[in-house]
């Protein structure tokens, strides 16, 4: 494999497992709203947005000091230079 393919293959293996912990807090989420609507008052509910919003929710995700794809970009630059 190449740098590239190593780096891409990094990026894919780490949004996958980004994206099952994400699947495992909303489910931990879910099932904590479902518990706790079995003892609120008649006519109350809670929803699982009330309980917690995760970063990734948000419409305006916190700014990173670099994105992932300039660092990249700087590894394969100083790379293709030698």
């Amino acid at each position: 494999m190449t740098l590239r393919e190593v780096i891409i293959a990094m990026q894919g293996y780490n949004n996958q497992f980004e994206i099952e912990q994400q699947f495992e807090w909303e489910r931990a989420r879910w099932q904590t709203t479902l518990l706790l609507n079995v003892h609120t008052a008649k006519g109350k509910s809670i929803k699982p947005k009330d309980l917690i919003e995760f970063p990734w929710e948000n419409d305006n995700p916190k700014p990173t000091k670099r994105s992932l794809t300039e660092v990249d970009k700087s590894i394969f630059d100083k790379w293709d230079k030698e």
